[in-house]
């Protein structure tokens, strides 16, 4: 009796492919590779801190796609209950933030990840898979940043100052409640929060191409109240939180913030047909002057006279 042929012919397919059958799928590819069982194949696999998708690339072996985070990356898991078992020795097991604020997980079971543990000033981020230390914060002061800095989180309304010389407790955030003890630049110097050349305490870093030092005050709270003569306090950015004592243009004249000219803090800077001018704000039903309306401003919750 003839031997059946399909047995044959998987053998053979086994011997010739880059992978082995189903039965085993993971075994037979490079370090850097995983087996795809459906295309019996091996195909690249996304190293520990690369972005994932469900469905997409593999990660490699030992790393899993996090996907509850709001950036998917592949990281090795480990169970922050349990000690971290599992994660390499000097490294440890950090609980996932999902998008939101709220512990990620599954199944009411926290999901963690192993990463190396950095100290104060050490890179901080998923991409590099780099976590502080305990009681420092990872600081990306530049949203379009990957990787940040472990900094000591502070109240810069703290007295005294909870930073040790010559760091002080700066609030380098639009939140002004929330600050890092950073050592600020001289008073005068260009700043610029990305690269950490940070503003002294009490002031806020604005501008293009290398920002200036503006103090800040509380929009609302007084109006110029704190403010040197000839200056209000106004808002130049899209939070109403933000406010810093300049010196305002008039309604209708040209405003650039990102130059240093700003609108008072009655008013926005807005874009038209001729380019950016200070616009009354108003509010639903406000007046304006006859021959303009009540208008929401593109990209924000205001309205002005337009």
């Amino acid at each position: 009796m003839k031997a059946p042929l399909w047995p044959l012919l998987a053998a053979l397919l086994e011997a010739t492919s880059g992978c082995p059958s189903a039965k085993d799928a993971c075994g037979g590819c490079g370090p850097a590779e995983r087996c795809d069982p459906t295309a019996r194949s091996c195909v690249p696999a996304l190293p520990a801190g690369s972005p994932c998708a469900t469905g997409g690339a593999p990660c490699a072996d030992g790393t899993v796609c996090e996907a509850a985070l709001a950036t998917p990356v592949c990281a090795p898991p480990c169970d922050p209950t349990g000690r971290g078992q599992g994660c390499a020795s000097g490294q440890g097991c950090f609980e996932l933030i999902a998008d939101g604020g709220a512990l990620a997980g599954q199944g009411g079971a926290p999901l963690g990840v192993c990463g190396s543990i950095a100290e104060g000033g050490g890179a901080c981020g998923l991409t590099n898979l780099s976590f502080c230390d305990q009681g420092l914060a990872c600081i990306l002061v530049d949203p379009a940043a990957t990787v940040g800095v472990c900094d000591a989180p502070c109240d810069p309304a703290a007295s005294p100052d909870p930073c040790s010389s010559p760091n002080a407790c700066l609030a380098v955030f639009p939140d002004p409640s929330q600050g890092i003890c950073a050592t600020p630049i001289a008073a005068g110097s260009p700043c610029d929060d990305a690269t950490e050349r940070f503003c002294p305490k009490g002031q806020i870093c604005l501008g293009n191409d290398g920002g200036s030092c503006y103090l800040r005050c509380a929009p609302g709270d007084g109006g110029s109240a704190g403010c040197p003569e000839l200056e209000d306090c106004v808002t130049p950015t899209d939070d109403p939180r933000v406010g810093i004592c300049a010196q305002p243009v008039p309604d209708g004249q040209p405003c650039d913030p990102g130059a240093g000219i700003f609108c008072g803090a009655a008013s926005i800077c807005v874009g038209d047909a001729t380019g950016l001018h200070c616009h009354p704000l108003c509010g639903p039903g406000g007046s304006c002057p006859a021959t303009e309306s009540c208008l929401p401003v593109q990209g924000t919750s205001a309205s002005a006279c337009g």
